[in-house]
């Protein structure tokens, strides 16, 4: 079988050729920085609330051993009562 005979490579044959469309690669273009900038945004607003939920978790512990101290003596006391 020779490429002549192949109807799926007529067909391809007889496509039109594929230009550059500048209008296309614009809007592409676009699309790219604009995607490109959200990634950035995100990014630096994840990185602000990972650093605020760290700083956060020793405040949290803090908390909780101190109700836990407190409770403790509240049971100490009331022992003596």
């Amino acid at each position: 079988m020779s490429p002549d005979d192949d109807p799926l490579l007529r067909a391809l044959e007889s496509l039109p050729p594929i230009a550059a469309d500048a209008a296309w690669e614009s809007r592409v273009r676009v699309r790219c920085h604009s995607a490109l900038s959200r990634r950035h945004t995100l990014r630096r607003w994840a990185g602000r609330n990972l650093s605020r939920g760290i700083l956060a978790v020793p405040g949290v512990v803090g908390l909780a051993l101190y109700l836990v101290m407190v409770l403790a003596e509240a049971v100490r006391l009331a022992k003596h009562f």
